[in-house]
Formats: structure tokens, C-alpha cells, sequence
């Protein structure tokens, strides 16, 4: 309710989903102070901590954790794969005890054999290499769609987010003066299907918004996808100048 304060504080520092943005140091400095002044806990998922391809890494925020306010949520899901449900998470010993006594009210326990093949797995040194092949995996593919995207994009309208890590690219496109599903529709009668931005927004989000994934797609697909999206776009932008001209007239 308005006026009580927050139960939690949830972020997303590294590759933010959907927008692929990394918060600086200094952000999630001033964060942690504001979470330790009102004793409000934070959150920080680190889901896609470890897909890093560009630059210096940032320190997650619970390694400057001194009063026990951050709860670190990790997984095992993005790196592996999806129907791996195993995580971690790292808070103070209370709050562990806590989870642990909701996960036992709610389904007993996880699954022992996935766990035990799992720390096995880690423990042989293969959960490292197999990071190494994603980061060369998703790299070039980051790479990919970033040059793509600089190559084939109308210039002006169209800006998009520059990722050091993840999957996600976030596109805005301003002053088309049209509805957004309008535009998302108009992309999928070209060929490329993408996640409309106003679902990820509270209120009015003052541009038309659009998510890309690079997750599931080569770099061949990647090319393909980002050349019908320019195209799209350009050819939308000039059919909509054209008809703004005509009414000016």
C-alpha cells in the first residue's frame, strides 16, 4: 500500500532482462546503502552472472555485503540447460534456515540424483569448461547481432542497448506516432517476431519498445533476422513520414 514501506528491494545488476543493461559500481553501491539505512532487503538474481563477453567484470553486490542485507540468487537453468532446476542462494544463515523450512512445506526436497550428478560435474572441472564454450558461443553471437543491427538500422529513430553479457538487446524506436502493437504487428507480417516493450513497463512507456534474444539463434539467423528488421523498420518509418507529409499538406 502507498506509504508502508517495501518488503524487498529485486534487481537485476548484470544483463538485466529484458533490457541487457549492467549497472556500474557505483550504482549498486548507492543501492546497498539505501537497502542497509532502511533495513529493507535486497534481492540480487544473478541468473546469468557467469555469460560475461565484453569488458571488466563488476562485483556482484553481495561481495560488499557487510550487514546481511543482500540475498545473492543464482542458477543453474541459463548456463545448462532450462529443465535443470537447480539453484543456489547466498544470505545469512537465518534467512537460509527460513527457505529451507518453506521449501520443506512445499515439496519436500529437491532432486538428489540431478544434485550429486551435478556437484560431480563441477567438481571434474567440466562446469568450467562448458562456460568457456558458451562465452565463445555467444560472443560471436552477441557480435553478430550488435553489427548487424548498427549495419541494417534506420538511423535517428532507433536506438538499442550495447550488452556485455546475456542474451538480450532492447530496442526503442521513438516518434512513429503509432501504437506499439500496431508496429510489433507490422514486424511479424515481415518475418521476425519480437517481445513488445509495454509489458515490461508500469506505465505509459512514451516509445515503442521491443526485446531481441539472441538465445536460440546461429549467427546466420542472427543476420537474417536483424536485415528483415532494419528493413521493416526503415520502410515503416518512411511510410509513416510519407503519410504525415500528405496530412501536412
Amino acid at each position: 500500500m502507498e506509504g508502508e514501506p517495501p518488503a524487498l528491494i529485486y534487481t537485476i545488476p548484470n544483463f538485466q532482462n529484458p533490457t541487457g543493461i549492467t549497472t556500474d559500481q557505483s550504482h549498486r553501491e548507492r543501492l546497498l546503502r539505501i537497502c542497509e539505512t532502511h533495513r529493507v532487503p535486497l534481492v540480487e538474481d544473478g541468473f546469468d552472472e557467469e555469460m560475461k563477453y565484453f569488458g571488466k567484470a563488476v562485483l556482484p553486490i553481495k561481495s560488499m555485503d557487510r550487514h546481511g542485507v543482500v540475498i545473492y540468487a543464482g542458477t543453474f537453468s541459463k548456463i545448462l540447460f532450462p529443465g535443470l532446476r537447480i539453484g543456489w542462494i547466498a544470505a545469512e544463515k537465518a534467512c537460509i534456515d527460513r527457505l529451507v523450512s518453506i521449501q520443506r512445506a512445499s515439496i519436500l526436497s529437491g532432486n538428489h540424483l540431478d544434485q550429486a550428478a551435478l556437484d560431480r560435474f563441477c567438481r571434474l572441472g567440466y562446469y568450467d569448461r562448458h562456460i568457456k564454450r558458451m562465452h565463445r558461443v555467444y560472443r560471436k553471437r552477441m557480435q553478430t547481432a550488435l553489427k548487424a543491427i548498427r549495419d541494417g538500422f534506420p538511423s535517428g529513430r532507433v536506438t538499442w542497448t550495447q550488452p556485455a553479457g546475456g542474451y538480450t538487446i532492447w530496442v526503442r524506436v521513438e516518434g512513429l506516432g503509432v501504437e506499439e502493437e500496431t508496429l510489433v504487428a507490422h514486424l511479424a507480417d515481415q518475418g521476425v517476431i519480437v517481445r513488445p516493450g509495454r509489458l515490461h513497463f508500469y506505465g505509459p512507456p512514451g516509445a515503442s519498445h521491443f526485446r531481441l534474444s539472441i538465445a536460440h539463434l546461429d549467427e546466420s539467423e542472427i543476420e537474417e533476422g536483424m536485415r528483415r528488421l532494419g528493413k521493416a523498420l526503415a520502410a515503416w518509418d518512411s511510410n509513416r513520414g510519407g503519410a504525415r507529409d500528405r496530412r501536412a499538406q
